[in-house]
Order: structure tokens, then C-alpha cells, then sequence
């Protein structure tokens, strides 16, 4: 019997297929074990669009270290936003990270969040058409967030930083 996941199209494997690469890549593995590891779920698909794949993810977290350095007044280029046009709300994408202690198990776990560019505009969320948001408000942004999920300021144990953004021409 067949499984689920090997009854979708090709194109549907390779956008479920994102997560675990981008887990591949942070991780430091290489296209042959990622291959590997999609294939044992059932998500494996042609190797030269793999390929393409985690060239794209490598591509995202080299741009996203280099975000780091930015100054907090500083804008975030355009240059260190890597073009996707899957799983995205908005134009303009940036992944935080923070190192969050855990308040239960007491151990350090890393917590992503992603801030989408956006302005209002008569009371309503609005896409930003280009990259106007520098570091220091989308970090804030980010900031906000840990604390409307309850992350108690302390037990944020390093700082919370920028790790890779996106640009999707398609929205907006």
C-alpha cells in the first residue's frame, strides 16, 4: 500500500521537503545525506533540483550570518535577502533566533521567530514593497513577539539575532 506522501506531485514532495532541508543545511550536512534522509520519509525528488535547493538554503544562512554585523540603525540590504517564492505571507521575511532557557526542563533550546514586513495603512497590515525596516525595528518586532508568547525576559539567555531572510517578488 502506498504511502500518503507518495501520492503527491512532485512539486508538493519538493515544498514539504523545504524544512528538512533548511534542518540539513543548518546542521552542516551534505546533498547526499539530505538526499538520503528525504528519501527515507518518502520526499525524495530529482537530485539536481535538490541540489538547487540546498545551494539556495547555504546561500540563505551565508546571507544571514553576514545580517549580523549589521548596525542596529542600520537597514538590512536587499543583497542579504535570498529570493523563494514558497511559504511566504509576505514580500519581506527575516528568522530570528534566540537562545531561550527553558522554564520546565531548565535546558537551553533555540526558538526562531519570523517578522514579516509589513506597515499600516488605514488600519490595515500592508506588505512593504521594499526593504525599508532596519535591524533594530525588526528586531524589536521579534522582541514583542517572544514576550506575547510568554517567554519571560530572563530566560532569554543570548541575544536575539537575525539568521536568514526572504524575498518573494510574487506578493504584494
Amino acid at each position: 500500500m502506498a504511502s500518503f506522501i507518495s501520492l503527491l506531485d512532485a512539486e508538493s514532495r519538493r515544498g514539504m521537503s523545504q524544512a528538512l532541508i533548511q534542518g540539513g543545511v543548518s546542521r552542516e550536512m551534505g546533498a547526499n545525506a539530505i538526499q538520503r534522509m528525504l528519501q527515507l520519509v518518502d520526499l525524495g525528488y530529482r537530485r539536481t533540483t535538490l541540489l538547487s535547493d540546498v545551494r539556495r538554503w547555504k546561500e540563505a544562512y551565508k546571507q544571514g550570518e553576514l545580517m549580523k554585523y549589521t548596525t542596529m540603525s542600520g537597514k538590512l540590504s536587499q543583497a542579504r535577502y535570498v529570493e523563494s517564492t514558497w511559504r511566504m505571507s509576505s514580500r519581506y521575511e527575516t528568522l530570528f533566533s534566540a537562545k531561550i532557557r527553558d522554564p520546565l526542563t531548565r535546558k537551553i533550546v533555540d526558538r526562531f521567530v519570523t517578522i514579516t514586513h509589513q506597515h499600516d495603512e488605514f488600519g490595515q497590515a500592508v506588505d512593504d514593497l521594499t526593504q525599508t525596516k532596519t535591524r533594530g525595528e525588526l528586531q524589536e518586532q521579534a522582541e514583542t513577539y517572544f514576550r506575547k508568547y510568554n517567554i519571560d525576559p530572563k530566560d532569554i539567555v543570548g541575544p536575539i539575532m537575525p539568521v536568514m531572510g526572504f524575498y518573494n517578488p510574487f506578493v504584494g
